[in-house]
């Protein structure tokens, strides 16, 4: 009998070390290849190297993308896909989506890879990266919701839910095998396992878009409150970037965009008089940032 080509989808779940995964198979694709695992081509204008047009083609019900991909690299070796947002809108894709993907990699044998972590650390990190995410009511992206509401949302709770998330990712992708890691265990060596590079390759790559101190998720939340349109918002990121630095992309991204005059010129001093105590963040921890982001509005 002929072996059929595989094809591995690294799923998420979201904050679980995806962007480390992804940076790490885009920067090791030559050796990955090599060693007979092709890393498929990416999406522009992302954060991290993956293949998020997988994502936007499944909402959209148009799987061009996926079929290119197929098309491109036809009998070659097996293809490696990796983006959250598999799991993240695995209950937002159509059912004709869905469908449609089944058909296209009937021919081959489907590999999913997920990885879970402790659920109360995964639901607040998750969280905190969606208050930073641009504003889209939804998804509860860019929300003020604090952690308690959040944890209630329906969406959540069915991302919480390990054995129903297995089960439907085998439905919903045709897969053959859905191998399932522990962020707190060696996932690595399970993820080199499901590529057929154990004892050949080393994971090693450092860590990615790490969350956000508790005190600065709150300012963020109060600033998601503040009903301002998404341009200001982001000179509040901004603000917040230049006034108390961090590595998170988003953070980083508004800073380089907006530039320090533009925040200069269109947050007042006053402003932060808007901000108050609250989740996570004390007065003592308020009273700090609002020093440091009002010597650099005064330049």
């Amino acid at each position: 009998m002929t072996n059929r080509q595989r094809l591995i989808f690294h799923v998420g779940l979201p904050k679980t070390a995806t962007s480390a995964i992804q940076w790490w198979c885009f920067n090791n694709r030559d050796q990955l290849l090599q060693h007979g695992i092709r890393y498929a081509d990416i999406s522009s204008k992302t954060n991290a190297p993956k293949q998020q047009y997988l994502v936007s083609a499944l909402k959209g019900g148009k799987l061009a993308p996926l079929a290119r991909q197929l098309e491109k690299y036809v009998a070659g070796p097996p293809l490696l896909f990796s983006t959250e947002g598999l799991t993240n809108h695995l209950y937002d894709f159509p059912p004709e989506a869905l469908q449609r993907f089944r058909e296209l990699t009937a021919a081959y044998d489907v590999t999913v890879f997920v990885v879970f972590r402790d659920p109360a650390a995964w639901v607040k990190s998750w969280y905190k990266q969606l208050l930073l995410n641009p504003p889209r009511a939804e998804y509860h992206y860019g929300s003020s919701m604090n952690l308690a509401e959040f944890s209630r949302l329906p969406r959540v709770l069915r991302l919480i839910d390990r054995s129903a998330i297995k089960a439907d990712l085998e439905r919903a992708f045709g897969a053959k095998t859905v191998v399932t890691a522990e962020f707190e265990g060696d996932w690595p060596r399970q993820l080199l396992g499901v590529l057929g590079v154990n004892g050949e390759m080393v994971f090693a790559a450092p860590a990615a878009n790490v969350s956000i101190p508790d005190w600065q998720s709150e300012i963020v939340r109060q600033i998601n409150g503040f009903a301002i349109d998404p341009a200001l918002r982001k000179h509040w990121l901004a603000l917040l970037q230049f006034a108390a630095p961090t590595n998170h992309a988003e953070l980083l991204e508004a800073a380089a965009s907006i530039g320090a005059a533009g925040v200069r010129q269109n947050i007042p001093r006053d402003a932060l008089a808007q901000l108050r105590p609250g989740q996570w963040c004390d007065a003592m921890a308020l009273d700090r940032f609002s020093a440091a982001a009002r010597a650099f509005l005064a330049g």
